[in-house]
């Protein structure tokens, strides 16, 4: 009866480890998973409105972010180069000059105005020659980039990055 007893325990010990065992692989080997629907992405609006006030025969230029996102600005300043030199006011130290734009050095968050910045308009011919009651068109350009992050959190600004926005099907 032992005799019988013992192969008996051993097939239902040796059984239940097939199926515990088995299971696992089984469960393993046919796991499927089905997911569908949208989500909506905002990744933020960056874009700049720029005030433009002529007090005097110089240009006060106060860039705004506009945008929904906090970005980065930059300003340039075009004038006829044979009549008008365009030189900088820059009182506050925010601006500073670089590849022919002057950058605004602090992050603006939406709905922000950067500090004021002044464009000297100089005659390139003698001081009473120049009238300004010309009609000379001077154009005043805002670029904005959003702020990006160091790995440490400080933030910088990527004037070459180029959003992809070609959309691809798989």
């Amino acid at each position: 009866m032992k005799k019988y007893l013992k192969k008996y325990i051993i097939v239902v010990i040796a059984i239940l480890l097939t199926l515990v065992l088995a299971s696992k692989v089984y469960a393993y080997f046919t796991t499927y998973t089905n997911a569908g629907g949208e989500i909506e992405l905002d990744i933020g609006y960056i874009g700049s409105y720029i005030e433009i006030d002529k007090p005097d025969e110089n240009l006060h230029i106060s860039p705004m972010n506009v945008g929904s996102a906090d970005c980065y600005i930059r300003v340039k300043v075009f004038a006829p180069s044979d009549i008008i030199k365009v030189e900088y006011l820059n009182s506050n130290n925010k601006w500073t000059y670089k590849d022919g734009w002057y950058y605004y050095s602090d992050v603006l968050e939406p709905n922000q105005k950067a500090e004021e910045m002044e464009a000297i308009l100089k005659g390139m011919v003698e001081e009473d020659s120049l009238n300004f009651n010309y009609n000379i068109n001077v154009i005043a350009v805002t670029e904005t980039t959003e702020v990006l992050y160091n790995q440490d959190g400080t933030t910088y600004a990527n004037w070459d990055f180029i959003l992809d926005t070609e959309i691809s099907e798989y």
